[in-house]
């Protein structure tokens, strides 16, 4: 009875330090305390008219020293794919809301604001490319950094911060007029 007992009361303390096998190990660069600058966007202006396009490419150095040591991320996590995560303000002035998006490297993600970035063995880096033909008109803002992980979806073992190249303020704006 006593055995019982005191395995009724040690329970809950034994489930709580249990260990479990699936535990994220995430390593990213903020302990740099830097974002890399990762991602342009052209051409970089203050004011287009529908039906102009803009270009965005995102590319990630396979090797790299974004985490304090070099790491050939391919090697690390098997991932050929990085996936990107772009932070924009919710609803319509989004870049991606109702404008065309014609993918040059890489293809959408799940949302809006995430993308495929396929690594390219000629050039040995993670790439995305797509054309925003724009057919919105109205005021635009993305904040000026986003990311891409590496590894397994459910638990990224790298996330690089990434920023736009040439941009000092804390988003990319512009007006979109007929």
């Amino acid at each position: 009875m006593k055995n019982i007992y005191f395995l009724l009361i040690l329970s809950p303390y034994l489930l709580a330090i249990q260990c479990f096998e699936n535990e994220c190990s995430l390593i990213e660069n903020w302990e740099q305390n830097s974002y890399a600058p990762l991602i342009s966007v052209s051409p970089l202006q203050e004011s287009f008219e529908v039906g102009d396009t803009i270009i965005l490419r995102i590319s990630v150095p396979n090797s790299n020293e974004y985490f304090g040591e070099m790491v050939n991320l391919l090697e690390s996590t098997g991932d050929e794919t990085g996936l990107v995560q772009l932070i924009s303000w919710e609803g319509k002035a989004d870049f991606f809301i109702d404008n065309k998006l014609t993918f040059r490297k890489g293809s959408q993600g799940k949302n809006s604001t995430s993308f495929v970035a396929p690594y390219n063995s000629e050039t040995g880096n993670y790439e995305f490319e797509a054309e925003i033909t724009l057919n919105r008109t109205g005021n635009y803002i993305m904040l000026s950094d986003g990311s891409v992980e590496f590894g397994s979806s459910e638990c990224p073992e790298y996330v690089l911060n990434m920023k736009y190249i040439g941009v000092e303020s804390q988003s990319i704006e512009f007006v979109v007029h007929q």
